[in-house]
């Protein structure tokens, strides 16, 4: 009787020694990990592995200038290209062309103007009295003020002129109150006459005089 025949099966594993199977996806992945490849396009025969170097990387001084390929230096065609300024007419942008050489200095000053530049030359008094406003005592402690003096004189001052100007207007007042129209209006017309008087001399400084006279108003014809 003949044995009975099968058919063999195939399968997508490898058997091993063991008896184990390891899948054919995984062959090929340590294949193509174990698998060098160079970075040159064609195919490279013989290959030399170069020694490691006998010394320690250090660096070298470069003696050009760093940018010298890279600096951009314009032509003589984009120098002497004349760029056409090109404002929008509706927004109100108007270009005034001026002439710069008409603000250039001379580096001449004119004799009214040396006179503005002098140095203020200072006495002997006003140097002496910095000098010693300038000098440190160190064993004297320094004047503390809380008030100055000086303040609270001018508001004394400013106070008795204003008590002064009240009490004026207050007997104007009065003065006027028991004035008849007919007096108002002659007083009215004694201010017009005199100010039309001329004045000759200083009203404090008599020996002050008038030396010309200008129109408050200029003349209207």
């Amino acid at each position: 009787m003949a044995p009975p025949i099968t058919q063999p099966t195939t399968t997508n594993s490898n058997s091993t020694t063991n008896g184990s199977t390891i899948p054919t996806n995984r062959l090929e992945r340590e294949a193509k990990k174990h698998d060098r490849r160079s970075d040159i396009v064609c195919r490279v025969r013989y290959t030399n592995v170069l020694p490691d170097l006998p010394f320690d990387p250090k660096f070298l001084r470069y003696p050009f200038n760093q940018d010298r390929f890279v600096r951009y230096k314009p032509t003589s065609l984009e120098k002497n290209y004349r760029w056409d300024l090109l404002t929008e007419h509706d927004v109100g942008v108007e270009i005034d062309l001026i002439n710069p050489d008409a603000y250039a200095t001379t580096g001449q000053i004119t004799e009214d103007d040396e006179k503005l530049l002098e140095e203020e030359t200072a006495s002997p008094a006003n140097l002496k009295r910095s000098l010693l406003n300038k000098r440190s005592v160190p064993w004297l402690r320094k004047t503390e003020y809380i008030s100055t003096e000086q303040s609270s004189l001018k508001s004394s001052i400013k106070l008795g002129e204003v008590r002064l100007s009240s009490a004026k207007e207050k007997l104007r007042e009065e003065s006027l109150r028991y004035l008849t129209k007919d007096r108002i209006l002659q007083i009215i017309e004694e201010g017009f006459d005199t100010a039309k008087t001329p004045l000759e001399k200083h009203y404090t400084k008599p020996s002050v005089v008038k030396l010309e006279e200008w129109p408050l108003f200029p003349d209207f014809d």
